[in-house]
């Protein structure tokens, strides 16, 4: 072993359940925040989806170092049950600060229309069942940007009931 791989062990054991502690904690808190954005989003800026209570915020993690946090707003759209997921993604980011994301459950119905939908404010159509926004690292508001993709997937309803 080398001293450096010495030294490096000899201070995580000394500081991985502080760092570990920390970790966890940050994940709730922002898995609160996002669930708050969605819990006061007001019902009539959403395009014509219908929120039922708000579930307990829930998080998917696939690993500590790319992690993906989530929450979710059932509700109805057009008489179908639908699902609005808005997450800060990792996992999708090219550099260190996450993605912000916003997908539709169940999504099929509504590919083909978010595929040709004219995406606006720096919002972008990723996947079959995603919307992307990428945040400016030097003005973080997340309540702001999650309002911005929230706003472009009303504007999206709004789009299919003309």
């Amino acid at each position: 072993m080398s001293n450096y791989s010495d030294e490096f062990v000899a201070l995580g054991m000394a500081r991985y359940k502080q760092a570990a502690a920390t970790l966890v904690a940050f994940g709730k808190e922002v898995e609160v925040q996002l669930q708050q954005i969605l819990e006061k989003r007001n019902p009539e800026k959403l395009g014509g989806f219908i929120p039922k209570a708000a579930k307990a915020p829930r998080s998917t993690k696939y690993w500590s170092a790319y992690p993906l946090l989530n929450a979710k707003l059932d509700g109805e759209f057009l008489g179908e049950s639908v699902t609005i997921t808005i997450m800060v993604n990792w996992y999708e980011a090219e550099g260190e600060y996450p993605v912000y994301e916003l997908d539709l459950e169940p999504w099929k119905p509504y590919v083909d229309a978010m595929k040709e939908f004219d995406w606006q404010n720096n919002v972008s159509f990723i996947s079959e069942k995603k919307i992307q926004l990428m945040p400016n690292e030097s003005d973080f508001n997340l309540a702001q940007d999650f309002d911005i993709l929230l706003d472009e997937i009303s504007r999206f309803f709004n789009s299919l009931q003309i």
